[in-house]
């Protein structure tokens, strides 16, 4: 009985080996003959580089739409691809150039339509004289003629100096005329 106590763990130990010694010349061995060299150096401080190569495709962890008020050529940007930015921080300047441009012309159109609405004022206000002179003159020549009629009712004039005024009246350009009022009535051949 005591050989068996012996046996036992010593079989089991001698077979554990033998494994071991299997696996090493299964999996240490190609089978090209070639053997493991090994490369010796001097120990060294210095960096260690890790790199990781990989494929496939990136997702990022919060996309946001990016967009202007207004289009034009930038100017400045302000930030990097794939910086971190806050809200409300400046990203670009666009070049404000194209736009005081604009402004500028339409300052030069509004000083000209204002240039143009005092011309038309003061034609207006011409038209307003000259129709105001014409009223005065329209009023003068109606009383001249009314006069005359009384006079060559009196027999103080002739007739003839009658038809002068009347031919002198019909003979201007009247307030009258302005208004499109026909004159031929009044006026005789």
């Amino acid at each position: 009985m005591n050989g068996k106590k012996f046996f036992l763990p010593t079989a089991l130990v001698a077979s554990a080996v033998l494994l071991a010694l299997a696996g090493w010349w299964w999996l240490g061995d190609d089978g090209d003959g070639a053997q493991v060299k090994y490369r010796l150096t001097k120990v060294e401080r210095g960096t260690i580089v890790s790199t990781v190569a990989a494929s496939g495709t990136l997702n990022a962890v919060k996309t946001i739409a990016v967009s202007s008020q207004i289009s034009g050529q930038l100017k400045d940007v302000l930030v990097d691809f794939n910086s971190n930015v806050k809200p409300g921080q400046v990203l670009a300047r666009i070049d404000p150039e194209s736009y005081q441009l604009r402004i500028s012309q339409a300052r030069a159109d509004l000083d000209a339509a204002r240039s143009a609405a005092l011309v038309q004022q003061n034609s207006v206000a011409g038209q307003r004289i000259e129709l105001g002179k014409a009223k005065i003159a329209l009023a003068d020549a109606d009383r001249d003629l009314q006069r005359k009629k009384d006079l060559v009712g009196k027999g103080f004039i002739s007739t003839s100096e009658l038809d002068k005024g009347a031919a002198e009246q019909c003979g201007r350009p009247t307030y009258r005329a302005w208004q499109g009022e026909d004159r031929t009535g009044r006026c005789r051949s």
